[in-house]
């Protein structure tokens, strides 16, 4: 096909409203102003260094049916004792399945928590594990696993033995 300059004149208004588009997009990129770096204080950040949080007033946090129902009052009192501190409550809990059926924690986008039998032996110290899913600085996930396995754990109420572990307090933690 060969080009005429009548052809080309055709194309040159949508040629220059394209560069215009692609010149504001690059001075958007190149003027917005870069997120300042935040303190740690020992949370998670993401790669621009910023605190993430759920940045939401609601949070459901599901108990898997591997809890055993002896823990799950447990589960509720550490999840209020948030709920206290925030003034407000943001975190509701629901339970699921029956016993015995352990689940497993994954990016599902249900927050749960997680009694595991069975533990990473490279880390029998772990009392358990948090894992966070976001994007941005918004959490949307977050999943709490057990070690079942290399630890035992008393309830409020329960006699204190110094040889297991609060489950509450771990929870809270």
């Amino acid at each position: 096909m060969k080009l005429s300059f009548t052809t080309c004149e055709k194309f040159k208004p949508r040629y220059f409203s394209f560069l215009g588009v692609l010149a504001g997009l690059l001075m958007v990129q190149a003027c917005s102003r870069p997120l300042s770096p935040e303190a740690s204080c020992n949370f998670v950040q993401n790669s621009q260094y910023q605190r993430i949080s759920w940045k939401t007033d609601k949070v459901s946090l599901q108990i898997d049916s591997s809890v055993p129902a002896e823990f799950v009052s447990s589960v509720e009192a550490a999840a209020e004792v948030w709920n206290t501190k925030l003034g407000r409550k943001i975190i509701t809990v629901v339970k699921t399945g029956s016993a015995g059926t352990a689940g497993s924690a994954s990016k599902d986008n249900v927050s749960k928590v997680y009694w595991k039998n069975s533990w990473d032996a490279n880390k029998p110290n772990e009392q358990a594990r948090t894992t966070v899913y976001w994007q941005g600085s918004r959490i949307y996930e977050a999943d709490v696993q057990v070690n079942a396995k290399n630890f035992t754990y008393f309830k409020t109420g329960d006699q204190l033995d110094v040889s297991k572990v609060h489950i509450e307090s771990l929870l809270v933690h």
